[in-house]
């Protein structure tokens, strides 16, 4: 981080904090807003369990201060596992829809993870919680169990989730890396599906082994919207350090026609008055990490509207192959509902927009960065199929319409024709 000029040296950060415990290995340190104040908050990764550390003032002299610690669950070290081996990486994001964040972590209770689970919290618990109570989400693998990490061997071989909305229902899914009865790994899409009795929030990840089919032995995957379209396509990576690595993309075939909302928070350091740049010039591709992004809609339910709202960090992690899209996807369903709020949050300075269109791709520029009331944000609309049908139903009807314009024509042009005929074959008595 520099605060100012280039030309300025790194500024360190002592953390006040009275634990000394190392970093786990492959750490899956964040930086986002915990607790809803508008600071971007710190997690990290110990070797005894989960750090917090809130943020105390917005300015760059200002601290972390320590907030709270969360042992890992004490079955890590049975059976030969550590920490480093058998906790995977955490990640991110409004798993159940209700406008706070969820903490989602993969763990293994052996060293081959013949015994694995994933857990899902809140965070806004958590950030209550000075011990933790380690009970398994409702997870369906099939056969398979999650893939051992083994970063040693292959930088790559991490037990890290990556997400994305596949379906665009505003539930984010999962790519995970998992291993059948082969020694070779597969990364399959987790897909969150809505279950009465599953723990918690009533949501479950099920194993949907389609969607990955002829992608190969990936041991890394994860998402990314490779033609711009709103939709979540997939990169992977497969191989090893003796043959190399190998990356390949897949486009999405879904034919589902859902609405999203694709939002880049940029960094607000200029706007038209970038330096060495002409006054036209905006800097649409320094989007910072750590910023939070609130939306509020409706939805149609069995008997009326229903109102929820859903939150995203915008890049709170980058270290060991977070890979995290550099843009925010919500889907927003089937229900093509204008955005009531959309609202965005960078160091305790907060705007909002209303009414935004769906299937839309908005750039936000904070700037100036301490004055939010004047704010910019750019709209990019993306039609869907819906258009099209109804561009096509529209053409369709005009066509018939003038089909039988064309036949009521000609069927009174018949008639006349008729008539005159009748009528110059009539005998006139008046004539006589």
């Amino acid at each position: 981080m520099f605060s100012g000029e280039r030309s300025e040296q790194f500024q360190q950060v002592t953390l006040t904090s009275d634990r000394k415990e190392k970093l786990k290995a492959q750490h899956s340190n964040a930086h986002f807003d915990m607790n809803e104040d508008g600071l971007p908050d710190l997690l990290l990764t110990t070797q005894t369990g989960i750090e917090i550390y809130s943020r105390i003032g917005s300015k760059l002299v200002d601290n972390f201060q320590f907030h709270g610690h969360v042992p890992w669950p004490s079955e890590i070290s049975e059976d030969g596992c550590t920490v480093d081996q058998c906790v995977g990486q955490i990640v991110f994001a409004d798993f159940d829809l209700s406008g706070t964040m969820d903490l989602a972590v993969p763990m293994c209770f052996d060293t081959l993870c013949k015994s694995s689970n994933m857990f899902l919290i809140q965070m806004s618990d958590l950030w209550a919680a000075t011990a933790w109570n380690w009970v398994p989400m409702s997870l369906d693998l099939g056969s398979r169990h999650f893939f051992p990490p083994s970063a040693q061997s292959n930088p790559l071989q991490l037990l890290a989730p990556r997400v994305g909305d596949v379906d665009l229902d505003g539930y984010p899914d999962v790519l995970v890396p998992l291993q059948s009865s082969a020694d070779k790994p597969e990364t399959h899409l987790l897909l969150n599906v809505h279950c009465d009795d599953c723990h918690p929030f009533g949501r479950e990840f099920q194993i949907r082994p389609a969607f990955m089919e002829g992608t190969g032995n990936a041991i890394l995957g994860t998402f990314f919207d490779l033609s711009e379209d709103g939709r979540t396509d997939v990169l992977t990576v497969s191989g090893d350090q003796g043959s190399g690595f190998k990356t390949s993309a897949f486009t999405s075939d879904d034919d589902n026609d859902a609405y999203f909302a694709k939002v880049v928070v940029l960094s607000g350091a200029c706007y038209h008055n970038c330096k060495d740049k002409s006054s036209s010039f905006v800097p649409y591709g320094t989007n910072s990490g750590g910023q939070m992004i609130y939306y509020k809609s409706q939805r149609t339910g069995p008997e009326s509207f229903h109102t929820y709202r859903s939150c995203a960090a915008q890049l709170p992690q980058s270290a060991y192959f977070s890979l995290q899209t550099p843009y925010t996807i919500f889907g927003l369903g089937n229900s093509p509902n204008f955005l009531d709020n959309l609202w965005v949050t960078v160091s305790a300075q907060s705007h909002s927009w209303p009414q935004i269109i769906p299937n839309s791709q908005m750039y936000v520029i904070p700037y100036p960065p301490g004055d939010p009331k004047h704010w910019k944000i750019k709209i990019s609309l993306f039609p869907s199929k819906n258009i099209l049908m109804v561009g096509l139903a529209l053409v369709g009807v005009c066509g018939v319409l003038v089909l039988l314009i064309l036949l009521l024509h000609v069927r009174e042009r018949r008639q006349d024709l008729q008539a005159k005929l009748q009528e110059s074959n009539r005998f006139h008595f008046d004539a006589m």
